[in-house]
């Protein structure tokens, strides 16, 4: 796989992303899943935006660190903030 993706010169936040990553929003575990659309966001890797956008009206909650505290969020509003970084970086 991984020859593959570099054979097609995928970035490599790409290939790390489809690796690593991506498996784990199938977790079923919101904290899991919230942490993972976070870590993409700060990847960048906007070829999963779709992925993430199917997350916006997910209401489950979970605790994540977020400006040197820890805050309560649902995945949908993670996701929200995701959707809105990842395609700023795309401009």
């Amino acid at each position: 796989m991984v020859k593959e993706a570099i054979k097609d010169h995928k970035s490599f936040s790409q290939i790390i992303s489809s690796l690593y990553i991506i498996p784990f929003l199938a977790s079923g575990n919101p904290c899991v899943i919230g942490q993972t659309i976070w870590a993409l966001r700060e990847l960048g890797v906007n070829e999963e935006l779709e992925r993430i956008r199917s997350f916006i009206n997910d209401n489950r909650e979970t605790w994540f660190y977020k400006n040197d505290s820890v805050e309560k969020a649902s995945i949908g509003e993670i996701a929200k903030e995701a959707i809105v970084k990842i395609e700023r970086g795309r401009r």
